[in-house]
């Protein structure tokens, strides 16, 4: 670092767009993020105040490449709403290819011809709107690697011209507040970028918009600014902005404020929503039991995934059972799948066979959930124990082979009795897959020897969750000498 020259950074908008760096613009369609950038373009190349500056600058160039707008009736008419000096403004729409036939540019193939833009114009911005459009087709948008070395040759490009490199991009549907990973494609976008600047609508005026930082890598957060976008005077059909001042709202403010609408609506999302947080409220449900009752709500598919996206439901297979259960994020994590498929599997395949110690972890889930996960990590970590949900060879030794009960594959091992007492506390039933076993209450489960505990624990269909549920894990039970229970 001696021989680092040390500069010093400078603004082009003071704590909104630096110079020589990469900004990020996003937003939904349709708020007049293109319009919003003409304008500040429009500025920069008359020396024009930025919002909310009392100074202006001296005139500068400024570069554009634009995918969507068409020249001749919406870019053109909407810089010469915002003041345009068009003398200064170079719109990049063409490149030759090697045989000399005009083609898009692409980056990071076409940087160079960018730079030789910037220089023409003396640029102090470059524009690129969207940058989705422009990506070259060997650059996966969602793979991290992938967009930070296509983006890099544009921080260079920044670096080298002093130029400040802005792109703009939509959001994703995922629906969620937090502003920093609602941008489209990859996290490694607004990660490249030193700033990233969101618009959206404005909660408490609906026809007003919001210019909110998102993210700075160099100075503070500046205040949110807010604008219109209102008729040119000139000619009603050309859109221009009107910038209004600064807001007390942040980006997250803004975003939990469109969620909280979309949820409250009637609209399809937010009855989807709706849907997943009742089905899921109990705990985990299989993923093709949801998309079933979904479909009885008249619920699409599409619509559905949208609203898990949203919520941003988990789901995840599970070794040995059919079927991938979906949970809600929030929900508590003593469950994982429910159904008459597979039951209930607990507390997340943290709990294996525990021998010995299964009934104490089975009475102290009800009493000290904390202690009984504390303890369940310790016994996983001191047995081999083979995680919930793999399923057992009904030949093993371990499983009884008796077959006198009926309505049950293998039936009820010899001395099967059921226990009860006056302790507080459902029956524990404790019994290998597809068999019927003596059930003790919660408080008299330590007295049991219990040779192998289960490789799956689950409850009766039906039985809720809480301290009063009805567990079924799988083991070998034997009748202890001097046992105070009754039998029945």
């Amino acid at each position: 670092m001696a021989d680092v020259k040390r500069t010093r950074l400078e603004w082009l908008w003071p704590g909104r767009i630096p110079q020589g760096k990469l900004v990020i613009t996003e937003g939904d369609p349709g708020l007049g993020k293109t319009t919003m950038l003409l304008d500040l373009a429009a500025r920069i190349s008359t020396g024009m105040p930025l919002p909310g500056e009392t100074k202006g600058r001296d005139p500068s160039g400024v570069v554009i490449l634009t995918g969507e707008d068409d020249l001749g009736d919406t870019v053109r008419p909407r810089l010469e709403a915002a003041g345009a000096d068009l003398s200064r403004i170079h719109v990049l729409t063409a490149v030759s290819d090697k045989n000399g036939r005009p083609v898009p540019p692409e980056i990071p193939r076409d940087v160079d011809r960018i730079k030789n833009a910037v220089h023409k114009v003396q640029a102090a911005a470059v524009i690129i709107d969207p940058l989705m459009a422009y990506l070259g087709s060997r650059v996966d948008s969602f793979r991290d690697q992938d967009i930070r070395r296509g983006l890099l040759p544009l921080r260079d490009l920044a670096e080298s011209t002093r130029a400040a490199v802005i792109i703009n991009r939509h959001l994703n549907k995922g629906g969620g507040a937090n502003a920093i990973y609602r941008g489209g494609g990859s996290i490694g976008i607004i990660g490249a970028a030193r700033l990233a600047l969101l618009v959206a609508p404005d909660p408490r005026d609906a026809g007003r918009r919001v210019l909110a930082v998102v993210k700075s890598n160099l100075a503070e957060k500046a205040p949110a600014l807010t604008f219109r976008v209102v008729p040119w005077v000139n000619d009603p059909s050309v859109a221009s902005i009107s910038w209004e001042g600064e807001t007390d709202q942040t980006a997250e403010d803004l975003l939990a404020a469109e969620r909280e609408k979309d949820d409250e609506s009637g609209s399809a999302i937010g009855e989807a929503v709706a849907f997943l947080r009742t089905v899921l409220k109990e705990g985990p449900l299989l993923a093709k039991q949801v998309f079933s009752q979904a479909k009885e709500q008249g619920i699409a598919q599409k619509t559905l995934k949208r609203a898990k996206a949203r919520l941003k439901v988990k789901s995840e297979k599970l070794e040995g059972h059919p079927g991938t259960p979906w949970r809600l994020e929030t929900a508590v994590r003593r469950t994982i799948a429910r159904g008459p498929e597979c039951g209930l599997v607990e507390r997340d395949r943290v709990l294996g066979a525990f021998g010995l110690l299964g009934p104490l972890l089975l009475t102290l889930r009800t009493h000290a959930p904390c202690l009984t996960l504390l303890l369940a990590l310790l016994g996983g970590l001191l047995t081999n124990s083979r995680a919930y949900g793999a399923p057992r060879d009904p030949r093993s030794p371990r499983e009884p082979r008796d077959k006198g009960r009926p309505g049950s594959p293998h039936g009820a091992p010899p001395g099967a009795r059921r226990w009860h007492t006056a302790t507080r506390g459902s029956a524990v039933r404790l019994e290998p897959r597809n068999q019927v076993w003596p059930s003790v209450p919660l408080r008299t489960a330590k007295p049991r020897i219990l040779s192998g505990i289960a490789s799956t624990a689950r409850r009766a269909p039906g039985s809720a969750l809480g301290p009063e549920e009805s567990f079924r894990p799988t083991a070998r039970t034997m009748p202890v000498k001097g046992f105070a229970g009754q039998p029945q």
